[in-house]
């Protein structure tokens, strides 16, 4: 993105990255040193590659560094980390319990989770992934 301020053009970059990705004993990232060098983190929200506890620590490493934070929710795929292909038409996905689950647990447990008021404090809220 150009930003044009007086005669000089200066350019502004968002260098965003997936943050928060492992659960419990597992990391799958050096959050705490890729999160001083970007400018914007998608935190894992679970289903892939999370759970309460490391969102709640990514967004506290977030808010120290100075970092906007957004939400990345997921199909469940925890065994193959989000990485797989599931094969299921959208009509299949839409009657599968994964609907219902995914809608319920991004909406009123895991994203809840990065949008509470205590959350709040200090982050720079972004948009879901």
């Amino acid at each position: 993105m150009k930003m044009l301020t007086g005669d000089s053009a200066m350019l502004s970059i968002d260098l965003n990255c997936d943050m928060g990705e492992g659960f419990g004993v597992y990391d799958c990232g050096i959050d705490e040193q890729v999160m001083p060098l970007i400018t914007s983190a998608n935190v894992a929200c679970g289903f892939h590659a999370s759970n309460p506890a490391r969102m709640w620590q990514t967004v506290r490493l977030a808010v120290q560094c100075g970092v906007a934070v957004g939400a990345h929710p997921s199909y469940p795929d925890l065994v193959g980390f989000g990485r797989r292909e599931i094969n299921v038409s959208a009509e299949e996905a839409r009657a599968d319990e994964w609907d219902a689950v995914l809608r319920k647990t991004m909406e009123s447990i895991e994203c809840d989770v990065l949008l509470t008021t205590d959350a709040k404090q200090g982050v720079n809220w972004r948009d879901l992934k």
